[in-house]
């Protein structure tokens, strides 16, 4: 699942991502969501304390590396698998 800057505006993404598993009844470790590069380099604390939450949930996150813009040490941090 691709997730946007906008899906971060509203502070409670990872609140959306638990109700949509206990809804599908999948554990948090069956999802996998893709972040762009470029919200990661216009990354937030909350942003990036989100990501480290559904991490810790055992949610998997990757980052898609189509525009070349890729800061190794910020994946590094967040222990994204790159796609």
């Amino acid at each position: 699942m691709n997730l946007s800057p906008v899906q971060f505006k509203n502070g409670n993404l990872t609140h959306i991502v638990l109700s949509a598993l206990a809804n599908a009844g999948l554990p948090a470790g069956r999802l996998e969501l893709e972040v762009t590069e470029s919200l990661l380099l216009a990354a937030s604390e909350t942003n990036l304390a989100t990501l480290h939450r559904l991490r810790a949930l055992g949610v998997s996150i990757s980052m898609d590396l189509r525009h070349g813009l890729f800061r190794h040490e910020l994946s590094a941090r967040l222990s994204l698998r790159q796609n």
